[in-house]
């Protein structure tokens, strides 16, 4: 039975193959996405500041913090804060030197990113390491998905879930530099 089983399953797969193919007229190519979708939406300074602010309210109330946890606190915001301007600003620079690189410049800046983004979370882990030290298990499990969004690459699953890649690659909020 699980031949015949995997027979079909594998019959149905071409099947619908060669009808996708010929509702594209031949084409293997899809049809180009409608107007809305080909817009490339760029965040403005003030967007980014929202988002942040955002992102730091919710790890905040979705640890649930004590009164004692609370004090300990302002030191990781302020760094999460500081490392969140510093990724704006590589943001709008890159913005505006990127037109006229070469391929080793760009390798060279993407390489003074990298080490400027691994300063910015060793600052966040040195002013977040108290706090850590005094959490739950059960906050302490939470952390990681509250801190899921501060992840370089969460935009760019997200929006290639959805299909809304942007033209170039870029996407908007995502550091790659």
């Amino acid at each position: 039975m699980k031949p015949a089983l995997s027979v079909a399953l594998t019959m149905t797969a071409v099947l619908g193959s060669a009808i996708v193919f010929s509702a594209l007229g031949g084409r293997a190519d899809p049809a180009p996405l409608p107007a809305p979708m080909q817009q490339r939406h760029e965040f403005s300074d003030a967007d980014r500041a929202a988002f942040l602010d955002a992102r730091i309210a919710a790890i905040r109330a979705g640890l649930k913090l004590s009164p004692d946890q609370e004090k300990l606190w302002p030191g990781v915001e302020t760094a999460l804060r500081t490392a969140g301007k510093s990724a704006m600003d590589r943001h709008q620079k890159f913005k505006n030197e990127r037109a006229d690189e070469n391929l080793i410049d760009r390798i060279r800046r993407r390489g003074e990113n990298a080490v400027a983004r691994g300063h910015d979370l060793e600052a966040v882990a040195d002013a977040a390491a108290p706090l850590y030290a005094t959490l739950s298990e059960e906050q302490k499990r939470r952390l990681p998905v509250l801190m899921h969004v501060l992840r370089p690459h969460f935009f760019h699953r997200h929006f290639a879930m959805m299909g809304a890649e942007p033209e170039g690659g870029q996407l908007p909020g995502r550091d790659i530099r």
